[in-house]
């Protein structure tokens, strides 16, 4: 485990609580959080470029073609940093589903001791279906628990290719359900259930949500986006453009940005990609537990708190369906943190968005 301490000081994160701008971006209200310490527009955070010059090239780890599943497996997942000031209980047990185990992790603050009717956040490592762990977002959740007072599960599913769809999303909601039926024993308030996850956890959250009202119980009261993944393969909407010129990338450090841009842009062919792994068919894509952008009612979808960030290319899905979800009427908060790239919760305490983004989900949680 990394030094408790974070490497940037808290101003920034309180700029970035403090200060925002919003805009009507093509029907979609949006919320902007800028990198304080950055005057000029459209840089990067340089604390980003610090980490991405500073390290050796890598392939893209979600690179299907070119890489082993052992090998994409192998590159996810980055340094971060522990941020507690108060000590976290752990807990880890396992649940069976469908013949399979599911591990769920726990964590909230050990005091006030005995507290009951707490909110709870069940939360979905990314990792592209096919990878990640729950250990890459333990500090990033563990803050949250701290921050909410919230007892947060962090899920370890079943990954993909060796369990395809719906094998993942079955023991995530499993999980859900199984947080609800035993709220009692985890001091937990039935009616404060919350689901969230990033980029591959964005879309099995959002895939729960799905399942919760499709199966009438419903339990989920709230979901957090952190850049969803809710299209894949060449699944698409009408609505769907992606274009590489609507990333505002400054000359100075195109060369390092827009490969981060790139690596996650839309599938646009029919060759068989890193879709295969986590479906059986390319059937599977179109339905809506596998892409929920695809969802034929979006009014149904609890209160919604998405993030995106300015240098990935999922950004454009995950701000449709908050477009979506303001469209039908939803409570649907998105925010788009400049300066960053996909997968910055993975290096929470090294780049203040992520410590910036604990926050406003607590905040949330505390609202429930």
């Amino acid at each position: 485990m990394e030094d408790s301490m974070r490497t940037y000081d808290f101003s920034l994160v309180q700029a970035m609580l403090d200060d925002q701008t919003t805009e009507n971006n093509n029907g979609l209200s949006l919320i902007f959080k800028s990198v304080p310490d950055e005057p000029k527009k459209n840089y990067p955070d340089p604390r980003l470029i610090q980490s991405i010059l500073g390290r050796p090239k890598t392939d893209n780890p979600f690179d299907a073609e070119a890489l082993t599943v052992e090998q994409m497996r192998r590159f996810m997942g980055s340094p971060n940093r522990n941020l507690n000031t108060v000590e976290i209980y752990t807990g880890y047990e396992t649940i069976d589903v469908e013949g399979r185990t599911a591990g769920l992790w726990r964590y909230y603050p050990r005091k006030p001791f005995d507290k009951t009717d707490r909110p709870a956040l069940v939360f979905f490592h990314g990792g592209g279906f096919v990878g990640g762990s729950p250990f890459a977002v333990e500090n990033f959740c563990r803050l949250i628990a701290e921050l909410a007072g919230a007892v947060v599960f962090n899920i370890d599913y079943a990954l993909a290719p060796e369990h395809k769809f719906p094998q993942g999303l079955q023991d995530c909601y499993a999980a859900v359900c199984h947080v609800h039926d035993h709220a009692a024993d985890y001091g937990v308030d039935p009616a404060q259930i919350t689901v969230g996850g990033d980029s591959a956890g964005g879309n099995l959250s959002a895939a729960c949500c799905l399942l919760d009202r499709a199966l009438d119980r419903p339990v989920i009261k709230a979901q957090f986006l952190i850049y969803p993944a809710v299209l894949i393969g060449t699944a698409r909407t009408p609505d769907f453009k992606w274009n590489l010129s609507d990333f505002d990338l400054c000359d100075e450090y195109r060369a390092v940005l827009e490969p981060m841009v790139l690596g996650f842009a839309p599938k646009e062919d029919e060759a068989p990609g890193f879709e295969a792994l986590y479906t059986e068919s390319p059937e599977d894509c179109q339905n809506p537990l596998a892409s929920p952008l695809l969802a034929p009612d979006f009014t149904i979808f609890p209160r919604t708190l998405i993030a995106t960030a300015e240098y990935d290319g999922l950004r454009v899905q995950g701000e449709l369906f908050g477009r979506y979800l303001q469209a039908a009427g939803n409570k649907a908060k998105v925010i788009r943190y400049k300066g960053v790239g996909h997968a910055f919760i993975d290096v929470v305490g090294l780049l203040p968005q992520a410590e910036a983004l604990a926050y406003e989900i607590a905040s949330e949680l505390q609202h429930v």
